[in-house]
């Protein structure tokens, strides 16, 4: 099986988890009152929002593909997409055990593990250089938090610097190739494939345009937060709502929770009741966002592993590591 009991127990008590919190959340803060305010959002759009998701989605896979490309893989787009948007099925599961069922699809088309973590370490940073870009936009406009723009840079510095040349530290702690070889030896021969490929997926003629198109993904999710917060009559500059955005992912990010799970929700709230909004509709803001986003992407990624197991797309042997 490609998934084992334990993830999909572990993927069901997210989803459990998810669904009462908000719904304990909407209930402590009025349930009518929340309720009344999702439904001003109407049909039309939740389609908009929905749609930016798909931009998001969809260049974040093109980023995918090249990473893929500059490795020396060439995997057709059809299946890779399959693949790639099956590792949002799942992005709440904890150790994000997503990623590990994309590398065992790409395994079919001769694509090492190595080379396949190698391209979600770069996507991760990429993505932390994307979000990273909106906060520094919106801090822009808040004069006392300027001096944090710079802290942010610095940190994605050394995040790059140690994908490009970790590498190097991991070989010089690994064991001489005259010694026995152990579990300790094996991992770290794994990780240095893993970082090696890393490095190719941070060459400066790629970096230079799928770091601005990944800034670009998520700035149309941002923007699909300002629209909301518009049609909720939460009137504000969409530097805020661009600042909003990307600080509640960070802050997700940061929890080491699955899907940022709780940190991001309770840091959109925070920051749209400190700007004035009321808590019902702060409160309608966040779920919506989270429901258009994160779970709509899970959604997407069950309905590509289903296809993909129907479709008996399983992995050859004899592949590298």
């Amino acid at each position: 099986m490609l998934m084992s009991r334990r993830t999909w127990v572990g993927l069901l008590v997210t989803l459990v988890v998810s669904a009462l919190g908000y719904l304990l959340f909407s209930v402590w803060n009025g349930w009518a009152a929340v309720w009344a305010a999702v439904q001003r959002v109407h049909m039309l759009g939740f389609a908009v929002l929905l749609g930016l998701s798909l931009v998001n989605y969809g260049l974040r896979f093109v980023r995918w593909q090249a990473y893929l490309h500059e490795m020396g893989h060439t995997v057709p787009w059809k299946p890779c997409g399959l693949i790639y948007v099956g590792g949002y099925a799942l992005t709440t599961t904890p150790g994000k055990v997503g990623e590990a069922v994309r590398s065992v699809f790409l395994r079919a088309w001769n694509v090492p593990v190595s080379h396949s973590l190698a391209a979600f370490a770069s996507e991760r940073l990429a993505d932390l250089v994307g979000i990273m870009a909106l906060a520094c936009l919106g801090a822009w406009s808040f004069t006392t938090h300027r001096s944090l723009i710079g802290f942010g840079w610095v940190l994605i510095l050394l995040l790059w610097v140690g994908l490009v040349h970790g590498h190097r530290v991991i070989h010089k702690l690994s064991p001489s190739d005259t010694l026995p070889h152990n579990a300790w030896s094996g991992l770290l021969q794994r990780v240095t494939h893993a970082l090696s490929a890393t490095r190719q997926c941070h060459r400066p003629g790629l970096v230079a345009w799928v770091w601005p198109m990944t800034a670009l993904a998520w700035m149309a999710e941002a923007w699909a937060l300002h629209l909301l917060l518009g049609w909720l009559d939460i009137h504000c500059h969409w530097l805020f709502s661009f600042f909003v955005y990307a600080v509640a992912m960070m802050a997700g990010a940061f929890s080491f929770l699955p899907g940022g799970l709780g940190g991001t929700e309770a840091v959109m709230v925070g920051l749209l009741l400190w700007h004035g909004a009321d808590p019902p509709v702060a409160v309608a803001a966040t779920i919506v966002v989270r429901l258009t986003t994160l779970w709509f992407a899970v959604l997407l990624g069950l309905v590509a592993l289903s296809i993909l197991w129907r479709q008996h797309q399983l992995p050859r042997t004899g592949v590298s590591p």
